[in-house]
């Protein structure tokens, strides 16, 4: 017995002494790999068409750059993934200010950075004026840390252009051991977190309120490639509509990928499973359809490793945080500088003169002595060079002139314009594209009464 015993220790440690040996081959031929640099990967194009596809880019000076803070951290391996069990996620606080994240401060790590945008088809994607070009359709900058042992994996999404309820500049913070995110001031201090379901009215009406997810099934479509690359197609059945996702696997992201894909079912009342949420899976394109028409699509424009992501960005709080407990941050009603406004719109600069709106007697000459004063109507009020928007729905409104977004119009609001003469083409829908309101030309003096119209027309699949 005490022979067969010392046998069956002999093979063990045999056995374990050529593992071992084979791990040491294996690192020794994957290091020159890895201190190579990340591998290009595909980027998805961006096309005026809403349609994404994949198309290859290589990564240009920013490949094999390794963090200044600290080259060795587990943080700083950008291409080799790193095998781990799948956080269990706690809800994030609400209400109250968070503790100092454990992020090292002034580092850099691995992981992805991506550019998104929503496709707005009746509105222009972007103008150019005196040479500069302003993006005028909802974009996006993503960032995705991928996770190590000792911190988890996040997500970084900053609202990259200016037609936002909510500022430019203005980002939301996932982690993938937190339920909820948190939203973060353009000045990257002031903060508070939202709870699931709270993204569908904060970019429709600016308001952090949680509205109830909604039950949804669903199946796989056939898998597309692009640029000889797999995407996998997902339809999601809801009573609000249909949605259909497309993702691409990605070995090194497998808890950061998940993130967006609940960041974008958030928005359309959805809760984010490990069934429509699977590792390993980026969501590159979302197109929603509402059952009552219209709809809108969400897609990724490109995306690429990045070796060294700001985790200062990354941090949930934020560096030197300011808690703003209850708040959002702010945000102009008007969606371009002021400047630019006058001149897209040939609208009235400040200091030119207006013209007057004309008067008209208070009392008529048939009534009675005995009658009340009654005031006149609004539009008979107008200026000759003006024109008075209404918005006469029971939700916010993005008024758009000549193709271009213009105001954000609250519900019962009014807003009145100063313009040179030429008639203005105008238009309005809401965020999610549930509607839009019938397009018209107006000349001044004139109203422009906003009032449930047409449904959108069905977005190309």
């Amino acid at each position: 017995m005490r022979r067969l015993g010392s046998s069956k220790s002999s093979a063990v440690l045999e056995l374990a002494c050529a593992f071992l040996s084979c791990a040491q081959l294996l690192a020794c031929e994957s290091g020159p790999q890895s201190s190579g640099g990340p591998r290009p990967l595909p980027v998805l194009s961006d096309e005026p068409s809403p349609n994404a596809s994949i198309l290859p880019e290589p990564l240009g000076e920013n490949k094999g750059r390794s963090s200044s803070a600290d080259p060795n951290s587990q943080l700083n391996q950008p291409t080799t993934p790193v095998v781990l069990p799948r956080p269990i996620p706690v809800p994030l606080p609400l209400g109250e200010t968070l503790t100092e994240d454990t992020l090292p401060p002034g580092g850099t790590a691995g992981g992805y950075h991506a550019s998104a945008r929503f496709v707005w088809p009746a509105a222009q994607s972007s103008v150019v004026h005196e040479g500069e070009k302003t993006l005028t359709w909802p974009h996006f900058e993503i960032d995705l840390l991928r996770e190590v042992p000792d911190q988890p994996a996040r997500l970084r999404v900053v609202l990259s252009s200016p037609v936002f309820p909510l500022a430019q500049g203005t980002e939301l913070r996932m982690r993938a051991d937190r339920i909820g995110s948190l939203i973060v001031w353009p000045d990257q201090r002031s903060y508070r977190s939202i709870s699931p379901g709270t993204l569908s009215a904060l970019f429709a009406d600016r308001r952090a309120d949680r509205l109830p997810f909604v039950e949804a099934t669903a199946k796989l479509l056939e898998e597309t490639m692009k640029a000889g690359r797999p995407v996998v197609r997902r339809q999601i059945e809801t009573s609000l509509g249909t949605a259909e996702m497309q993702l691409v696997h990605l070995d090194d992201l497998p808890y950061a990928a998940p993130l967006l894909c609940q960041l974008l079912l958030d928005m359309v009342r959805v809760a984010g499973s490990n069934e429509l949420c699977p590792e390993h899976e980026l969501p590159i394109r979302l197109l929603m359809k509402w059952k009552n028409g219209g709809g809108f699509l969400f897609e990724v424009l490109g995306y690429n490793q990045e070796p060294r992501l700001n985790l200062d960005a990354l941090r949930m709080p934020p560096a030197l945080p300011i808690f703003k407990r209850g708040e959002l941050p702010p945000s102009n009603d008007y969606f371009l500088p002021e400047g630019l406004r006058n001149e897209l719109f040939a609208l009235k600069r400040p200091g030119e003169p207006h013209l007057p709106r004309p008067t008209k007697p208070l009392l008529s000459e048939s009534t009675s002595a005995g009658a009340e004063y009654q005031a006149p109507s609004s539009e008979t009020l107008l200026a000759p060079d003006e024109i008075e928007l209404k918005n006469t729905t029971d939700v916010p409104l993005i008024v758009q002139l000549d193709r271009l977004p213009f105001v954000w119009l609250p519900p019962g609001e009014t807003r009145s314009l100063r313009v040179q003469g030429a008639p203005v083409f105008y238009a309005a829908r809401d965020f999610w594209g549930h509607y839009q309101l019938e397009p018209g030309l107006v000349n001044a003096p004139g109203h422009v009464t906003l009032g449930r119209g047409a449904p959108f027309e069905r977005l190309a699949p």
